[in-house]
């Protein structure tokens, strides 16, 4: 990637590059970091809305249109997904 070649031009350029150093290497971190830490929070969302969302829609008398809803909904954003990349 060109941003990991410019940082470390601007880490190795004046005083402080212990720090500038020590930076760099939080960026390369949290740029391999980011894609688990974000299938994290898609697990924890998921993990949200089956135990507290799911089960309040799903009362007596709503069962069909709950779950006709879900899966248009579900069935739109595959779609989205899969059209737009």
């Amino acid at each position: 990637m060109a941003g990991r070649g410019v940082l470390r031009r601007i880490a190795f350029r004046s005083r402080g590059t212990g720090r500038r150093i020590v930076g760099a290497g939080a960026v390369a971190f949290s740029d391999l970091m980011l894609p688990w830490a974000l299938a994290f929070a898609a697990g924890a969302m998921l993990y949200v809305i089956s135990s507290e969302v799911i089960p309040e829609t799903h009362r007596p008398g709503f069962e069909r249109g709950a779950t006709t809803a879900l899966f248009t909904g579900f069935a739109t954003m595959f779609f989205l997904a899969a059209t737009l990349g």
